[in-house]
């Protein structure tokens, strides 16, 4: 089952209708894809009810957390894309299927526990204001696109990513590139304008 609630106002005022998921008897259990993009949704704690989720596109709102999705194990794709999100910390979150995620165009100067996504594929964090990307000690070996452009990094540690195939880190500080010759699967690589440093 699919929902689609994209920009939906009344009046000039925010979409309510999040809070309908939250109710004590849930009416819709099986919800797969839900897409409540551009509603100046502040919160996503009231669809913590919907365990079968898939696919959650939240893109445009006014979002600060990722609080009510922790739980959300059968999640496969998020995007979250045009908010406002300052820090994530990712270590409780129970995303064991996701494949991907999209945190980018926000405010973004920390993330924590991306290592803990198993599972994940590709990874957009475009448009922040991150100075480092921690990939853990054991790496993610599952990744395939990394997305880091427009950011303050300096540094970057890539070789616990031994599969990516496409790296993006263009409008950055960045002087060092830890060991990329160790990424033998690499496909795209694209690190513009540097800030004049050279690499």
């Amino acid at each position: 089952m699919q929902i689609s609630r994209r920009g939906e106002r009344q009046e000039g005022r925010p979409a309510r209708f999040v809070s309908c998921f939250n109710s004590r008897e849930n009416n819709l259990p099986n919800l797969e894809n839900l897409d409540i993009s551009h509603n100046e949704i502040e919160s996503l704690r009231q669809l913590e009810c919907l365990r079968h989720l898939r696919e959650l596109k939240a893109d445009g709102n006014r979002i600060t957390k990722l609080d009510g999705l922790e739980r959300m194990d059968g999640l496969v794709k998020l995007s979250v894309q045009g908010n406002s999100i300052q820090s994530v910390d990712l270590e409780g979150f129970r995303w064991t299927r996701l494949e991907m995620l999209n945190i980018s165009h926000n405010r973004l100067d920390s993330v924590r526990g991306l290592s803990s996504l198993e599972a994940l594929i590709a990874v957009n964090l475009d448009n922040n204001a991150l100075r480092e990307v921690d990939f853990g000690s054991h790496g993610m070996p599952r990744l395939r696109i990394l997305r880091v452009s427009g950011n303050r990094l300096s540094e970057l540690k890539v070789s616990v990513l031994p599969n990516l195939r496409t790296l993006y880190a263009d409008n950055n500080s960045l002087s060092v590139v830890a060991k990329v010759d160790r990424l033998t699967r690499l496909e795209n690589l694209s690190l513009r304008n540097q800030s004049g440093r050279a690499l």
